[in-house]
């Protein structure tokens, strides 16, 4: 039967392992520090209040199957949220200290540039407040990298064009804000970009 006192001592010892992070752990963490994480959400959080006040002011989209149903209520939210933020420019949501902790972790070898190349629309003509063209398919953003990424609420998305990095509001289908050249490939050979369409 084991003792009081080497029972405490097995108890401490196990919650000093279970209370030491794993190198698993460190590593699972977005490189992001604390302050440039709090700045990227509270930038997004008024972003998502400013377009949820704007939809109070829309009529509510029964539900439908209707294409042009759908584009045209996405595309009278768009205009709301246009007109409350008429000075919208690049590098308000993705300040300087969050696009260079994006650019960091948007390096990615070449199977992970193929994955994100494969529907990538390519170069597009990206601007804050401008609608994402219809005609262009949304690339995927693989869930590694999207690991690598701080989180988004609902109806916020992540999405490439070309190596641009787009924010991009599903509801409104508008463009929030964009980092040009996010994305590189690491021990890509010369000349893959001459992939990108």
């Amino acid at each position: 039967m084991m003792s009081v006192t080497k029972l405490v001592s097995c108890a401490v010892g196990l919650a000093a392992i279970l209370a030491t992070p794993s190198a698993s752990a460190a590593q699972d963490k977005t490189p992001f520090g604390d302050r440039t994480l709090v700045e990227f959400n509270q930038r997004v959080s008024e972003y998502a209040a400013l377009r949820n006040e704007a939809e109070k002011s829309v009529p509510q989209l029964a539900v439908t199957s209707n294409p042009a149903e759908i584009t045209r209520a996405s595309d009278t939210l768009a205009t709301k949220i246009r007109n409350a933020r008429p000075k919208a420019r690049t590098g308000q949501v993705f300040t300087p200290a969050v696009t260079a902790h994006i650019v960091a972790a948007l390096r990615v070898n070449t199977a992970t540039w193929a994955a994100i190349m494969d529907d990538n629309p390519g170069r597009m003509r990206s601007r804050v407040n401008g609608q994402y063209p219809q005609d262009k398919p949304l690339s995927t953003v693989p869930g590694h990298v999207l690991a690598k990424l701080p989180p988004l609420p609902d109806d916020l998305e992540y999405r490439f064009a070309g190596t641009d990095l787009l924010l991009r509001d599903r509801r409104a289908n508008l463009i929030v804000d964009y980092i040009s050249e996010a994305l590189t490939c690491q021990g890509c050979p010369p000349g893959i970009r001459a992939t990108i369409r």
